[in-house]
């Protein structure tokens, strides 16, 4: 059974307090009747609006530039389609992209665990812009620009409409 009070405690014990600071409490689904303290299943839900994230580590607060490594037949189809895709973590090609979730969410390495979460998780790798400036971008140039042979494509997002953002994170 789960104690409503161990509920409230991981909330602003764990979450609040270690990821997601302004995070709000929006009630979680709990199995069982509503007048006891102890449930047998509960749920919280992740913000979806991405002001939710200020003053957390996910919260990206410095330049909105960056740059994103790709082949150049990958920048043919950027260019036709006038559109960048983003792929979910199984499809990656940066095999490490999950790593920091996988030891977070402690599950460790069981591959039907990691595939499903990995399916649902859409990304566009980018690095700082910084990186390229201050040339310290040559190991992304060898992994995702065919080892210095393939573009790198500068992208610039604006910060005034950032709070409105929804199932978004620039982190």
């Amino acid at each position: 059974m789960i104690d409503r009070k161990k509920i409230d405690l991981f909330f602003n014990d764990v979450l609040r307090k270690n990821l997601l600071p302004r995070m709000e409490y929006k009630g979680g689904h709990v199995f069982g009747s509503a007048n006891i303290d102890e449930h047998n299943y509960a749920s919280i839900y992740l913000p979806t609006e991405y002001g939710e994230y200020e003053q957390s580590k996910y919260y990206h607060t410095g330049d909105y530039k960056f740059i994103h490594f790709t082949s150049p037949h990958k920048l043919l189809s950027i260019v036709r389609e006038k559109r960048l895709r983003m792929y979910d973590l199984e499809s990656m090609d940066d095999k490490d992209e999950f790593d920091f979730a996988n030891k977070a969410l402690d599950l460790n390495g069981d591959p039907y665990k990691v595939s499903m979460i990995k399916r649902r998780i859409y990304s566009l790798s980018m690095c700082r812009f910084e990186l390229e400036t201050k040339e310290k971008s040559l190991s992304m140039w060898r992994q995702f620009g065919q080892d210095g042979n393939g573009v790198g494509l500068v992208l610039r997002f604006s910060k005034s409409n950032r709070n409105h953002w929804r199932n978004f994170v620039l982190s």
